[in-house]
């Protein structure tokens, strides 16, 4: 079946995926029941596919279990038209007609399970000075398409921030942050 609304309509996740082929599975945007993965290690996103794209129940079902590459999620973002199918993804932009194939590469996907339960196990806590990249945070706007982030801090010790679309959970960003010393700041001189 091919997607409905054309043009755009699949997540960008591809933006928070590694780019170093060293950790081959950071390159990948991992697809698991309907949830779409992707990390490079200071980010993590995670979307239902079914709520957050065009994609049929037909083609969720169809990228289940498979590790996309960044480059291919790029394609399938930027295609007006596309169908899934067992070995790739036929994609149409304009009058070009084209389909990019799945790898068959045993690359074991990164345990986001692990990760998830780690955070909620720890839980929210209080802080009062964290350091983020502004570019990761462009990221999690860009993907999760959403002008406001509600924010939470999470862990121990300052372990990061879960950004969430202001009005809906049905897709997050795990942001690290930055290691910095602890300052204090002389607001008088304002």
């Amino acid at each position: 079946m091919k997607s409905k609304k054309g043009l755009n309509q699949i997540p960008k996740l591809h933006l928070a995926c590694s780019k170093d082929t060293l950790t081959p599975a950071m390159c990948c945007v991992y697809i698991s029941n309907g949830i779409a993965t992707a990390t490079n290690a200071h980010i993590m996103i995670q979307m239902h596919l079914k709520e957050e794209s065009t994609l049929t129940d037909e083609d969720v079902k169809l990228l289940n279990g498979k590790m996309i590459h960044y480059s291919m999620w790029s394609q399938m973002v930027n295609a007006d038209l596309l169908k899934v199918e067992e070995d790739g993804v036929l994609l149409t932009k304009g009058a070009l007609k084209y389909k990019v194939y799945f790898d068959n590469l045993a690359i074991k996907p990164l345990p986001f399970d692990t990760i998830k339960k780690d955070l909620i196990e720890k839980g929210i806590s209080d802080i009062n000075q964290i350091c983020l990249n502004a570019n990761l945070m462009k990221i999690a706007q860009d993907v999760l398409k959403s002008d406001n982030l509600k924010i939470n801090f999470y862990g121990e010790g300052k372990k990061g921030i879960i950004a969430y679309q202001y009005k809906s959970r049905k897709a997050y960003a795990i942001i690290m942050p930055c290691m910095v010393e602890k300052e204090t700041y002389d607001l008088s001189i304002f």
